[in-house]
């Protein structure tokens, strides 16, 4: 594969400059990579993807980073599958696939890598429920679904931000599957929508897995949870860890190698159950390595959807929503240390001993 061309080298082009083109090493040889259009037809003709791009790219104020050529595959003469993939300021603009007719047959049977959702497309979110998970955990999904045009527009702001948005739907997954209740704390109930095997769920059709804390006495959870969790994370979805739901992606294996975070008290045994992590960092409320994303304890969870919303949406929709929430912008790092939040629990341990005691002798 090509190495990806800079800005100079689409001169200023508003609309895209060519990037990686894989496997077609002699149009490399014989084109100016620059030359977009001639190089789509040549490639494929109609060539769907380039009215796409070029409709996606055409609204921009600023450069479109990146024009992919991911795959290209050949089924007999002039059969050809092409997917293409516009980004700009790291968030996907346009995703579209075009193939002859062979093609999309001799596709069709297999499984689809994980493509970056699109602003247009609804933001497919699976929430994986192990156990009676976190309320405070859960309600992290909610500055999701506050990005929608249709909460936005309940909220009276203006349009400009309201066509900023993203639709969005919300799947709550767990073993029983549609219409059963599970608990989380505070004696509340959701209603499931999917179970962990239905093909609305499956690896490639979720953007998005959020993992809200379970309880750390029902660890570790059955291992179709922590199947659904390695097949969505090989696919390559980003997987949200929030608080212990550090539990099931540390059971499920996919912390190995990765730099990741969990509540501070529980960093110790973390790194006791899950040495194969390259790094358990205990100065930080939110971590990121590669689809990998985790949190702190509990509230935590909401610096980490902030954080992802931030790498994914426009800024001014995200600061409208977080200020509207009261979510302040805190910086990563923790302002005390692991050690002297860790005396400081302690401390509130032996302040309650003298009720312990009194208790013991009034035969309570």
């Amino acid at each position: 594969m090509s190495e990806c061309l800079n800005w100079d080298h689409c001169n200023g082009d508003s609309r895209l400059c060519a990037a990686h083109v894989k496997h077609i090493s002699t149009i490399k040889k014989q084109r100016n990579l620059r030359d977009y259009e001639q190089i789509c037809q040549e490639i494929a003709k109609p060539c769907a993807i380039l009215v796409e791009c070029q409709r996606a790219a055409a609204g921009l104020q600023t450069h479109v980073s990146c024009w992919e050529v991911v795959s290209q595959e050949t089924s007999g003469a002039g059969s050809w599958h092409l997917t293409c993939r516009v980004q700009c300021d790291k968030t996907s603009l346009c995703w579209s696939q075009t193939s002859r007719s062979q093609t999309s047959r001799s596709q069709s049977s297999r499984s689809q890598p994980y493509l970056p959702p699109t602003m247009s497309s609804p933001l497919r979110v699976g929430v994986l429920l192990v156990g009676t998970v976190q309320l405070l955990d859960l309600s992290a999904v909610d500055l999701l679904y506050m990005t929608t045009p249709e909460y936005l527009q309940e909220c009276s702001l203006p349009q400009p931000l309201v066509d900023l948005g993203r639709p969005c739907e919300i799947h709550y997954i767990a073993h029983d599957g549609p219409n059963k209740m599970v608990q989380t704390t505070a004696q509340m109930s959701i209603q499931l929508t999917d179970s962990l095997t239905d093909s609305a769920v499956s690896p490639g059709k979720l953007d998005i897995v959020v993992i809200p804390g379970p309880p750390p006495k029902a660890m570790p959870p059955a291992e179709e949870y922590l199947d659904f969790v390695r097949a969505h994370f090989a696919a390559g979805v980003p997987i949200l860890s929030i608080c212990t739901g550090a539990y099931v992606i540390g059971h499920a294996g996919i912390t190995k190698g990765r730099e990741v975070t969990a509540p501070r008290l529980l960093i110790p045994e973390m790194r006791r159950r899950f040495p194969e992590a390259k790094l358990w960092d205990d100065s930080v409320r939110v971590a990121r390595d590669g689809n990998l994303w985790t949190s702190g304890g509990i509230t935590n969870g909401h610096d980490l959807v902030a954080g992802y919303l931030r790498e994914n949406y426009p800024a001014a929709l995200v600061n409208t929503i977080l200020v509207a929430a009261d979510i302040p912008t805190r910086p990563a790092a923790y302002a005390s240390s692991a050690t002297s939040d860790t005396l400081y629990v302690l401390w509130q341990v032996l302040r309650a001993v003298p009720n312990a005691v009194i208790g013991l002798f009034r035969g309570k």
